[in-house]
């Protein structure tokens, strides 16, 4: 126990002073009457109140005297402020943020990690004294303030108790920007309009974390009035082994069959040489095949063969018991192959016509080949609006706005493209460092710097807002790498292709680069909204200034090009990439292509048979993000008569090694801070003062009872 004196030398004077007081008042002589009577054996007891009121004579006891000394001694004692360390939170204002994504649900807690978190946060509510004020935000993914400051402490603990376990993955950043809106306001008002006023007032809050840590560090956050404590959850040494991925795909060696592929791994620190991996087809509750899947440096994976299986869904289950069950079962789905959609515009291309013309392409899509004249009329422009097609090639040739479909731009540029000299041309900073150059070496140097940083500035800009930045065509590019990883150079191998001419490419944000030769980029892909972009920077065939045409490359001969156009049909169109349907991470939208572009409404059942029926908001897709359970959901078409009919499937799968790694983190890093970890809450002191002035007030009351009733003890 510990002591804090709350009152100053002269103040604990005037109160030591008190209690002689109360003992004077007992030495003072009582003024009486003389009365004459016939015997002083019935006033004996006013004989004893003569003699304690004489100063000279020794004090009584008394129980009346005994208690107010007492009960000044004790309000004296509760204003030193005693008490001892405890565990709860200190300050008036708290901010619980509340993990409650899928790693959270995790068994190694009471029963979860989940149910953990909230007791420890209900300790904090129950420790809140009046006047105390607190809020709750639930996070995964993204933030949800659960109940805003209040000093209701029942409503707190109802709406605590309210938070549910989610499959989401989990990301803090959004959560402790709600939780710094109050305590951080970002804005002070507008000088420049006086009616602008300041959001809020910086008002400082005790930051309690209950999690795991399963999240990136938070860049760029500045705690600044948040006191953290980050309070950590789960055993020191979980055990789970969990599915990091499960997709079909072709068999390598027998293209012509399918094989449902996997991959385990182990994350935790005892080792685990092997694990038994069940595979279920539709809603079969009978294991279909089985295979022990050894671990080696705790990965492994698996491939099983797949024998005439047009449509249905899989159902991949590791058999193990571990901490965490959310990554034990996988899902995937095989749907009926839908043909694309496609446009192709060319104004003559014999070798790309032919690649079209395969048994596999007509397999893939329904092309249709119009030349560069197409786009000036209305069907086009009202097809590129209305999104009447799922890709669409332009040949040497360009719109004069990108169409809602996915494209390919072969030999050509869109609409929108930047060289960088025009970039440069645009950009004053650079003028105006030429300007500045003086008469020196150093001025010229400094001019030049500052002549390039603007232009990469300008060029960073451009990139902003979407915009290709190309460079001057080059001669003979030679390729250096590809990426087979992407589907659209899966099996393509361009080392022995010549290509005679090419301009590199900058692609903007978010874009990957597909083919990479000693002048820079020649191929790359780029998200737009919810379509993508392809750009090949080198024509297939080109024409001279003589109006004659001339083969650009020798790829055409080669076995790999028809099987690029493949590809192209099969990404871009719509049956792989990434708006088709496939599987998708809880929380997350996808994006539904139906078989015709005319339908006007779908039906997606949700795997606990929940329904939702979605309208065509005029885009080439339907956007579906109700996606928060594992399993298979089910797209159907609505037709004009309200019939459905069953087209595709997609599925919901975790497939987040970082949500998977349940080994609680040490540390969190916010920003430029490190918050150590803590397995209990910060140690904070029991005030005692409340009891001990309600011990003086019984007091009180004991003294006013033995007066009142006249007892002498």
């Amino acid at each position: 126990m510990n002591l804090i004196p709350t009152l100053n030398l002269w103040q604990w004077a005037i109160l030591a002073a008190i209690p002689p007081a109360i003992i004077a008042l007992y030495f003072l002589k009582l003024r009486r009457q003389p009365l004459e009577v016939p015997s002083t054996f019935l006033w004996r007891r006013t004989i004893e109140d003569l003699h304690v009121n004489s100063l000279w004579q020794r004090l009584r006891k008394s129980i009346l005297l005994l208690l107010q000394i007492l009960v000044i001694l004790l309000v004296m004692f509760a204003l030193l402020r005693p008490g001892w360390q405890g565990e709860a939170a200190v300050g008036n204002r708290f901010v619980i943020l509340i993990d409650n994504s899928a790693s959270m649900s995790s068994e190694d807690g009471e029963p979860t990690r989940l149910d953990e978190a909230k007791r420890l946060a209900q300790e904090i509510i129950d420790e809140m004294d009046g006047g105390d004020r607190a809020m709750i935000i639930a996070f995964n993914d993204r933030a949800v303030p659960v109940q805003q400051f209040t000093e209701n402490k029942s409503e707190l603990s109802r709406k605590l108790k309210a938070i549910r376990p989610t499959n989401r993955t989990s990301d803090i950043g959004e959560a402790l920007r709600l939780a710094g809106g109050l305590a951080n306001p970002s804005r002070f008002g507008d000088r420049e309009n006086p009616d602008d006023v300041a959001t809020a007032k910086a008002q400082p809050a005790e930051l309690f974390i209950f999690t795991d840590g399963g999240f990136d560090r938070v860049i760029g956050y500045d705690l600044g009035n948040l006191t953290p404590q980050y309070v950590i959850i789960g055993d020191e040494a979980p055990k789970n082994v969990g599915i990091t991925a499960f997709s079909i795909a072709r068999n390598q060696e027998r293209l012509d069959q399918m094989q449902a592929v996997c991959r385990i791994e182990n994350f935790s620190d005892q080792e685990i040489k092997s694990v038994q991996v069940n595979l279920y087809i539709d809603d079969a509750t009978t294991v279909r095949d089985a295979a022990e899947v050894p671990l080696v440096d705790g990965v492994g994976g698996y491939a099983f063969d797949l024998f005439e299986m047009e449509s249905g869904t899989l159902r991949v289950e590791v058999d193990l018991e571990d901490d965490f069950a959310g990554d034990n079962v996988a899902y995937a789905a095989v749907n009926v192959p839908r043909r694309a959609n496609v446009l192709l515009i060319t104004p003559g291309n014999d070798a790309l016509r032919f690649a079209c013309e395969t048994l596999e392409a007509q397999k893939a899509a329904n092309i249709e080949v119009k030349e560069p004249a197409y786009m000036e009329t209305p069907e086009y422009l009202a097809l590129a609006a209305a999104a009447g097609k799922d890709l669409i090639i332009y040949d040497q040739c360009s719109p004069s706005e990108m169409p809602n479909a996915n494209t390919l731009f072969i030999g050509a540029l869109p609409p929108g493209t930047k060289t960088k000299e025009e970039i440069e041309a645009e950009a004053p900073a650079a003028d105006a460092g030429d300007e500045a150059a003086g008469g020196d070496a150093a001025d010229d140097e400094t001019a030049t710097e500052e002549g390039e940083a603007a232009s990469g500035d300008a060029v960073d800009a451009a990139r902003q807002q979407g915009a290709w930045i190309v460079g001057p065509a080059q001669p003979a590019p030679a390729v250096i790498d590809t990426d087979r990883t992407h589907p659209l150079m899966r099996y393509i191998e361009l080392g022995n292709v010549r290509i005679a001419e090419a301009v590199p490419l900058t692609p903007p944000p978010g874009a990957a680069a597909l083919i990479d030769a000693d002048i820079g980029t020649i191929f790359a892909i780029a998200p737009r909204k919810s379509f993508e972009d392809a750009i090949l920077g080198f024509e297939i065939v080109g024409e001279n200034e003589d109006g004659e045409r001339y083969a650009n490359t020798d790829w055409t001969i080669r076995r790999s090009f028809p099987l690029f156009v493949i590809n192209v049909l099969q990404y871009l169109g719509g049956q792989t990439g990434a708006s088709a349907t496939g599987s998708v991470q809880p929380g997350k939208t996808i994006a539904l292509r139906t078989s015709t572009p005319n339908v006007k409404q779908v039906s997606i059942r949700d795997p606990k048979q929940g329904s939702l029926v979605l309208d065509r908001q005029g885009q080439a897709t339907f956007p579906y993000s109700k996606t928060d359970d594992l399993g298979v959901y089910e797209v159907s078409e609505v037709f004009d008569d309200n019939s459905k009919e069953l087209t595709q499937r997609f599925t919901v799968n975790l497939f987040d090694p970082q949500e998977s790694n349940i080994l609680p983190r040490p540390e969190l890093e916010v920003g430029e801070a490190i918050v150590e970890g803590q397995r209990h809450l910060q140690p904070m002191r029991f005030e005692l003062w409340k009891w001990i002035l309600i011990g003086g007030l019984g007091l009180l009351l004991t003294e006013w009872w033995i007066w009142n009733r006249r007892v002498y003890l």
